[in-house]
C-alpha cells in the first residue's frame, strides 16, 4: 500500500513538472510598454556620437557567452543530433505533417505559424479590405510564404492577397555559402515572386537591391513584412549579434520603407547587448504602437534566437527621418544610431530585464543539455512533454488540413518530390575547436588537411554516354548579374565540399600555387593513348578551375562550333560543370551533335567528347544555331554593362534532363582527381 501510495505521489509531481514544461515553452514572450510619449530624437543628433555601452548588458553578454564556451570541445554532429532529441518542441512537425499534411512543414513554418496565430500580424486594415500584399526578406526556402498562406486559407479564404519573397538568390553562385540557404525547392517553381534585385544576387545589404524592393512595393498595399535573415556565425559564436548587426538594419530600413499605415514587422534578432541593437528596438518602439521579443516554442531553446514583433505602424514617425536613415544605411555609418542620453532610462531598463530574460532561459538549457550528453542519462518523461507539446500546439493554434488542394501555392506533392543532395551545408570539421585549429596551421599543413578531406570524397569512376534528344527542348532562359571572382556556391556540388575545395584554393594562393591540374603533357599522354583523329577532332582545353562566366568562353566556344564540318568531333578538357551557366551551355552544345560522352582520366578529370556534328539542316541543329546566336548577343549585351551571363536554361528545365543528376557525380569525382594531383605537386616540390 506504502508502493502504491508513493507511486501516485511521484506521478502527481510528473504531471505537475509536464505541465510546467509545456507552459514555460509556450510563454517565452517580453512585451514593451509604449505609453505614446516616445518619440524619435532630433535628426541632428543621430549617427553623430560614437560606440556607447550599457555595462549591465555586457555583463549579461559574458555570463552567456561562458555558458557557450562550454561547448566549444563538443563535435558538431554529434551535439546537434543530442540537441535534436532533447528539443521539447522536436515533435510537432512530425505531428503536423501527419494530421495537417501542410505544403511545406519545416522549423521556420511552424514558427511562423505560432507568431501568426498569436499575434495581430495581419492587421484590421487587411482583412477588412479583404487585399494586401506581404513582403518576405531573407526568406529562403519560403516556409514562412507557405505558413501565411496556410493561416489566411484557414481564416480568411476570401481575402486577395499578393506576395513578394527576396533572400539571397540560390541561383548566384557568387553568394557565400555560410550566407545563403541553399534549398530552393520552393523558389524554383514560385520565381515570378521573387526579387533578387538588378544585379541578380538578393542581397539586401547591396543598396541597389533594397532601392529596387522599395520602387516595386511603391504602389502597393503592404501590410506586413517579415524578415528572416541570419549569418552563419559558427566560426565567432560568442560575437553572432555584432556579425549580423547590418543586415538586421538593412531589413528594418527596408521594412520601414514599403510598410503601410497600421502594417506590421516581424524580425529575427538574436541577443540584445550591443548599442546597434539597442538603438535599433528604440527606433522600432518609437515607429510602433507595440512590440514584443517572442521566443516560439517551436524555435530550438539552446540557440539565441528570437523574435521582434512589431504592430501598427505609424508611418509619420519614420517619414519625418526617411531621409537620414537611407543616407547613413546607404553610407554604412560607423557611429551610433542615437546619442545614449536620447534613449529614455526607463527604455533601457526594459531591454536589460528582457535581455537576462532570455539569457536565463538559454544558460539553462544549454547546461541541462551537457549534463544529460555527458551521463549519457535518458529521460523518461522528455518524449510525454514532445507529445505533449506537440498536441497542445495543434490545439490552441487551431491548426487544420486544407482540403482543396487549389490553395496551395505549389503543392505538397510537387515539393516533396523535390530532391537535391548538395543542400547538405555542414562542414567537414565537427567542433568549433578543431575548425581553430585547422586555421591556424601553417598554410602547407592546412592545404593538407583540406585536400585530404577532399581526396576522401567517395565517388564512382564510369563513363557516360548520353545520345541526342529528340523531344521538344527547352527555351533558353538567359539571366545576367554581378561578375565574381570564384564559385563560392553551386546546384552541382555539395556545399560542404565545395567549402572545403574553395578553402584550398585560398590557401594555394597564399602559397602562390596553380590550382590548374592539367598540364600540357597529361594532355598528350590523354591524346595519344585515345588515338583521336586530328582531322577529324576538335580539341578545346578549359582551365579546370571554377572562374566566373564571361563573354570570352560563350565566343571561344561559338567561333569553334562555326569551323567544324559535319560528322566532326569536339573534345572539352578541363571543362567546369560548377556553375548554371556551364552547364546550361554545355547543353546547347550538345544540341549539335549526335551524342556525348562523358570519360574520367586521372591526370585531366571528366574529359567531354561531342560525337558527329549534325547536318546544318538538321531541325535540332538549325534551331540550336538560333539560340546560339541569341546568346552571343545577350553575351555581348551583358560584357558591355560589366555583367555575365548567369544562365542559359532555368535550373527547373536543368533538373528534368536525364543527364543532369549525373553532373553533380562528375564533379565530385574531378574535385577528388584535384586533390590527388595537387597533393602529389606538393610532394614533389619538397
Amino acid at each position: 500500500m506504502d508502493d502504491y501510495r508513493q507511486f501516485q505521489k511521484f506521478n502527481v509531481i510528473d504531471e505537475v513538472y509536464i505541465e510546467d514544461t509545456v507552459n514555460a515553452s509556450f510563454n517565452k514572450i517580453f512585451s514593451f510598454e509604449n505609453n505614446g510619449d516616445c518619440c524619435l530624437p532630433n535628426s541632428n543628433t543621430m549617427f553623430k556620437e560614437d560606440a556607447w555601452h550599457i555595462k549591465e548588458l555586457y555583463d549579461i553578454k559574458s555570463i552567456l557567452n561562458d555558458t557557450k564556451s562550454k561547448l566549444n570541445n563538443y563535435r558538431l554532429n554529434e551535439w546537434s543530433e543530442h540537441t535534436r532529441k532533447r528539443n521539447k518542441a522536436g515533435s510537432v512537425i512530425y505531428f503536423i505533417d501527419k494530421r495537417i499534411e501542410p505544403e511545406f512543414v519545416t522549423q521556420a513554418w511552424c514558427k511562423f505559424y505560432e507568431i501568426v496565430s498569436r499575434f495581430p500580424l495581419v492587421p484590421n486594415n487587411a482583412i477588412t479590405n479583404k487585399s494586401f500584399t506581404s513582403v518576405h526578406l531573407c526568406e529562403a526556402p519560403g516556409a514562412f510564404i507557405t505558413s501565411l498562406n496556410h493561416w489566411l486559407k484557414s481564416h480568411h479564404p476570401l481575402i486577395k492577397w499578393d506576395w513578394i519573397g527576396t533572400t539571397l538568390n540560390p541561383y548566384y553562385e557568387g553568394n557565400s555559402i555560410e550566407r545563403m540557404i541553399t534549398d530552393d525547392r520552393f523558389i524554383i517553381h514560385t520565381l515570378e515572386h521573387w526579387e533578387f534585385g538588378p544585379y541578380n544576387t538578393g542581397n539586401i545589404v547591396e543598396e541597389e537591391n533594397r532601392e529596387q524592393i522599395i520602387e516595386n512595393c511603391r504602389r502597393k498595399d503592404v501590410y506586413l513584412v517579415t524578415a528572416d535573415g541570419s549569418v552563419d556565425c559558427s566560426n565567432d559564436p560568442g560575437e553572432q549579434e555584432q556579425i549580423v548587426t547590418q543586415l538586421h538594419h538593412c531589413e528594418t530600413i527596408t521594412a520601414l520603407n514599403i510598410l503601410s499605415e497600421g502594417g506590421s514587422f516581424l524580425l529575427k534578432m538574436f541577443t540584445i547587448f550591443e548599442h546597434t541593437t539597442v538603438s535599433l528596438l528604440y527606433l522600432l518602439f518609437c515607429c510602433f504602437e507595440s512590440i514584443h521579443m517572442f521566443k516560439p516554442a517551436t524555435s530550438k531553446e539552446g540557440n539565441s534566437e528570437v523574435y521582434v514583433i512589431c504592430l501598427n505602424f505609424k508611418s509619420f514617425q519614420f517619414m519625418k527621418n526617411r531621409e537620414i536613415f537611407n543616407k547613413k544605411f546607404n553610407d554604412i555609418s560607423t557611429k551610433a544610431m542615437f546619442c545614449r542620453e536620447d534613449i529614455p532610462d526607463n527604455f533601457i531598463q526594459e531591454i536589460i530585464k528582457c535581455a537576462e530574460f532570455f539569457k536565463n532561459h538559454q544558460c539553462k538549457v544549454i547546461l541541462e543539455n551537457i549534463e544529460s550528453y555527458d551521463k549519457n542519462f535518458k529521460d523518461v518523461i522528455l518524449e510525454r512533454i514532445k507529445r505533449t507539446i506537440a498536441e497542445r500546439y495543434i490545439d490552441i493554434y487551431e491548426l487544420k488540413k486544407l482540403h482543396n488542394k487549389n490553395s496551395e501555392i505549389v503543392g505538397r506533392t510537387k515539393l516533396m518530390a523535390y530532391n537535391n543532395f548538395c543542400c547538405d551545408a555542414r562542414s567537414p570539421l565537427d567542433s568549433y575547436n578543431e575548425r581553430r585549429s585547422i586555421s591556424d596551421l601553417e598554410p602547407v599543413c592546412r592545404l593538407k588537411v583540406l585536400l585530404k578531406l577532399l581526396q576522401n570524397i567517395e565517388t564512382l569512376e564510369k563513363d557516360y554516354r548520353f545520345e541526342r534528344e529528340t523531344k521538344q527542348f527547352y527555351k533558353l532562359w538567359i539571366n545576367f548579374g554581378k561578375p565574381y571572382r570564384r564559385i563560392q556556391s553551386s546546384k552541382f556540388v555539395p556545399t560542404k565540399i565545395l567549402k572545403t575545395l574553395n578553402q584550398s584554393f585560398e590557401v594555394m594562393e597564399i602559397m602562390n600555387i596553380c590550382s590548374d591540374f592539367t598540364t600540357e603533357e597529361s594532355v598528350i599522354k590523354y591524346l595519344d593513348r585515345m588515338r583521336f583523329n586530328e582531322e577529324l577532332t576538335t580539341i578545346i582545353k578549359f582551365k579546370h578551375i571554377n572562374e566566373e562566366n564571361n563573354y570570352q568562353l560563350i565566343n571561344d566556344i561559338y567561333e569553334t562550333l562555326g569551323k567544324i564540318a559535319q560528322g566532326n568531333n569536339l573534345v572539352f578538357i578541363g571543362y567546369s560543370l560548377f556553375s548554371q551557366m556551364n552547364v546550361g551551355l554545355l547543353k546547347l552544345v550538345s544540341r549539335f551533335f549526335y551524342s556525348m560522352n562523358f570519360q574520367p582520366d586521372n591526370n585531366l578529370g571528366y574529359v567531354i567528347i561531342f560525337n558527329n556534328l549534325l547536318s546544318e539542316k538538321n531541325t535540332i541543329s538549325r534551331n540550336g544555331r538560333k539560340n546560339f546566336d541569341q546568346l552571343l548577343q545577350v553575351a555581348k549585351l551583358a560584357k558591355s554593362k560589366e555583367k555575365i551571363i548567369l544562365s542559359v536554361f532555368s535550373m527547373l528545365d536543368l533538373y528534368e534532363t536525364v543527364w543532369m543528376k549525373n553532373i553533380t557525380y562528375i564533379n565530385l569525382w574531378n574535385i577528388k582527381c584535384f586533390a590527388k594531383n595537387i597533393r602529389e605537386k606538393i610532394a614533389q616540390e619538397k
